[in-house]
């Protein structure tokens, strides 16, 4: 499967950022203009064991909850088969990794597959 768009809130110095992802992407920037931070969340979004620290949400953040949602598509059939609840009419899926930074400094992470919504 390919991702097609990648979109990022309140992730380290990311308030909120969508890209849409061609074939070929590639991050150019000086020093300390977030290229890592976008790798980061990348691997927060497709890791099961990856777990954000309290310094991993955006500072100016006016909600305690940060998240990664990255669609996808060029599904094998097998892919297309295990995410069919998830599958979008034009054979895309769009999955969402939650984090949430709660009072006491916990942090609790969800994840969402967009369902398609049936017409019966």
């Amino acid at each position: 499967m390919k991702m097609r768009q990648l979109r990022i809130h309140n992730y380290r110095s990311i308030k909120d950022l969508t890209i849409q992802v061609p074939d070929m992407l590639v991050l150019v920037g000086p020093n300390n203009s977030g290229k890592s931070n976008i790798l980061r969340a990348i691997e927060f979004g497709l890791s099961a064991s990856a777990k954000p620290n309290p310094e991993d949400f955006f500072s100016f953040r006016s909600e305690d909850e940060l998240w990664v949602e990255m669609t996808f598509d060029r599904l094998t059939e097998q892919e297309e088969s295990t995410f069919r609840e998830y599958l979008s009419d034009d054979k895309k899926i769009r999955i969402q990794k939650i984090a949430k930074l709660g009072e006491d400094g916990k942090i609790e992470i969800e994840y969402k597959g967009h369902v398609q919504k049936s017409d019966h």
